[in-house]
């Protein structure tokens, strides 16, 4: 019997002896194309050579099919397989032997399940695991070293938490693209940005969504590209563009987007 053939069999109180051991050969087959296609049959747990299950296809199986733990050899399963599985089924973490988990690991378990935070070594968890954990679970704030966080996680963590964390914030962690993207969220924050650390490239993103700050920006550090990518969404920028920095493909980007601009290409020639 072939994949094919094994998902027509009707899973039910029909199943031939031949359909059980059909279905118990193709086991890690049916795993990855669908546990919920393995029968609820003793019949077939007893025809299985469970050993031929790795972690990976442990995690998949009973993260939908938790019935076959009784047949699981633990050990198998890696840290990620085991986050995976605790995020679906939560009941086996009394299986789980935690020291396997690393940084990322434990932020991400804790962002969905995080009852299991007793269990965790917080001094594992750098500033990137620190700003994702509390942008979901912010009440964890208590264990988190700040001076962990760098200049991205910082943005990031603001992104999502705005209010809560600020006055933990060394601003100065910040270079011209984390300003970049939290002000285009969190346009509040402004004050304490340094605008001088901001370049062309930050700027053209930072005011295709936050028109307000074009009063800071030092236009001369924008090029052809960057005046390309900005007129092409907020065209009324268009007197204060240097034309001249604009080479073949700024021009080809720009008038695909903005064609009544086509004047100032060859009065610039």
């Amino acid at each position: 019997m072939n994949l094919r053939q094994a998902r027509n069999i009707r899973l039910d109180e029909n199943m031939t002896d031949e359909d059980i051991a059909a279905l118990a050969s193709l086991l890690k087959y049916g795993v990855v194309f669908g546990p919920e296609n393995l029968p609820n049959d003793k019949r077939f747990d007893c025809l299985v050579d469970w050993s031929e299950l790795n972690g990976d296809d442990w995690a998949h199986l009973l993260a939908d099919q938790p019935r076959f733990a009784e047949y699981c050899d633990w050990d198998k399963l890696n840290d990620w397989e085991w986050v995976r599985l605790l995020e679906h089924q939560p009941q086996f973490a009394e299986y789980c032997d935690w020291s396997k988990l690393d940084s990322f690991d434990w932020s991400y378990l804790l962002s969905h399940q995080p009852q299991f935070a007793e269990y965790c070594d917080w001094s594992k968890l750098d500033g990137p695991d620190w700003s994702y954990l509390l942008s979901h679970q912010p009440q964890f704030a208590e264990y988190c070293d700040w001076n962990k966080l760098d200049g991205n996680a910082w943005s990031y963590l603001l992104r999502h938490q705005p209010r809560r964390f600020a006055e933990h914030c060394d601003w100065n962690k910040l270079d011209g693209w984390h300003w970049s993207q939290l002000l285009s969220h969190q346009p509040q924050f402004s004050e304490y940005c340094d605008w001088d650390k901001l370049d062309g490239g930050d700027w053209c993103h930072l005011l295709a969504q936050q028109l307000q700050f074009f009063e800071y920006c030092h236009r001369s550090k924008l090029n052809g590209e960057d005046w390309s990518v900005l007129l092409a969404d907020q065209p009324q920028f268009s007197e204060y563009c240097d034309w001249n920095k604009l080479d073949g493909w700024d021009w080809s980007h720009l008038l695909k987007h903005q064609p009544q601009f086509r004047k100032y290409r060859y009065m610039m020639k």
